[in-house]
């Protein structure tokens, strides 16, 4: 768990059995809450909700103070991919906070359509990893772009439609301090690929908006500068002539 900038704290696990590690985003301004993306189990992200519980390091005891204000939470899918979105029961846990469910318009038929299957092929193969893994369906979804303001210091926080990884990845945009929170659209030390057809527009993406960000926190991977987004054009760029 670290804090990344003002409001915004990056909570990092292992991806146990894949060899790497996914992070979770909390984003934080007075009474409201974004979460973007929820992990594999409620039992991680009761993990990354624990500051509000915990007494032990003086980052859990701030974000715990923050959350205590929090009724609003809206929790973000950056894709419908297993280890992104099968978590979101934890907030069950609070009853005093309401909590809506924004995805891509695709990743809602997705879920529908594979989420529990998906879960069955992954329980087998991990089963450490997907302890009471479930669906929880997007309530709101879009299609390529959607605001939301959460005030303060962040304001309003831009989703946006990046096909590549898969049809329904998204990017969350903070233009203020100018982060941007990639899913699996950036990764380090490089991004895995769905549909060719959507790699000259995922490419265009990368190199446009590099110019316009400080810090990328891609799901896996470190958070860092924008170089990120011009090494994953590169390999993306070289995908197209092999």
């Amino acid at each position: 768990m670290r804090q990344l900038h003002p409001g915004v704290y990056g909570y990092s696990r292992p991806l146990t059995g894949f060899g790497m590690d996914i992070c979770s985003v909390l984003l934080v301004e007075d009474s409201t809450a974004i979460i973007v993306d929820t992990f594999s189990s409620p039992l991680h992200v009761l993990e990354f909700l624990s500051p509000r519980m915990s007494a032990t390091c003086p980052l859990c005891k701030e974000t715990g103070r923050l959350l205590q204000d929090v009724r609003d939470v809206f929790v973000v899918y950056t894709h419908s991919d297993w280890d992104h979105c099968l978590g979101t029961t934890a907030l069950e846990e609070f009853p005093e906070i309401r909590f809506r469910v924004i995805a891509h318009r695709l990743a809602r038929t997705f879920l529908i359509e594979q989420g529990a299957r998906e879960i069955a092929r992954m329980r087998e193969k991990n089963p450490d990893l997907m302890v009471g893994a479930q669906v929880v369906l997007p309530e709101i979804t879009f299609d390529s772009r959607l605001s939301i303001y959460i005030g303060g210091n962040l304001g309003t926080v831009e989703l946006l439609s990046v096909p590549g990884h898969t049809q329904d990845s998204i990017v969350c945009y903070l233009p203020g301090p100018g982060i941007l929170i990639a899913g699996d659209a950036v990764e380090d030390p490089s991004p895995t690929a769905g549909d060719p057809e959507d790699l000259p527009a995922w490419i265009g993406f990368l190199e446009d908006w590099k110019e316009r960000v400080n810090m990328v926190i891609p799901s896996h991977g470190r958070p860092q500068g924008p170089e990120l987004m011009a090494r994953n054009a590169e390999y993306l760029r070289s995908l197209l002539h092999t």
